[in-house]
């Protein structure tokens, strides 16, 4: 098991992936950005995690944390269900106990595997105000609007 603080990469290939999001309902376009991104071997910053409180050897991804005096914010959600589709290992850091973190991430009834997260159907202006916000989403081959042209 990784120590707290410590960089670590996840396996998400097995069937039994030990991680859970806290947001159902992603948008397929964030996703294929960064399904993208993996393609392409980006380097994406660890996304924080926590230990499951009920589920052994699982973790959480977190929206917030602090320790050491410093507050962190995290997310991921769209970088764990990209690296799980392509079955690529997720670079976490692993923040202290539940306490230290945003509770609503660790609360068992609001959390889903990350094999069961379901796409909503979102509009491309929604990925693409988000892209302006976030310079680092790839283009998404096939849609213009998000800068992807053909041929590159």
């Amino acid at each position: 098991m990784p120590e707290i603080g410590e960089e670590f990469f996840l396996d998400l290939s097995t069937d039994q992936c030990p991680l859970f999001v806290y947001e159902n309902g992603k948008s397929a376009f964030l996703v294929a950005s960064i399904i993208e991104g993996i393609i392409e071997k980006d380097d994406f910053p660890a996304v924080l995690v926590a230990r499951h409180t009920t589920v052994q050897d699982a973790f959480v991804v977190i929206a917030n944390g602090k320790w050491d005096g410093v507050n962190h914010h995290g997310g991921g959600n769209n970088r764990a269900i990209g690296h799980y589709i392509e079955s690529k290992p997720l670079k976490c850091i692993l923040l202290p106990d539940p306490g230290y973190v945003d509770e609503f991430c660790l609360e068992p009834e609001k959390l889903l595997p990350v094999s069961e997260v379901v796409f909503r159907d979102d509009d491309i202006s929604y990925f693409v105000a988000r892209q302006s916000w976030y310079t680092n989403y790839r283009p998404i081959p096939g849609y213009p609007e998000t800068g992807w042209q053909e041929g590159s």
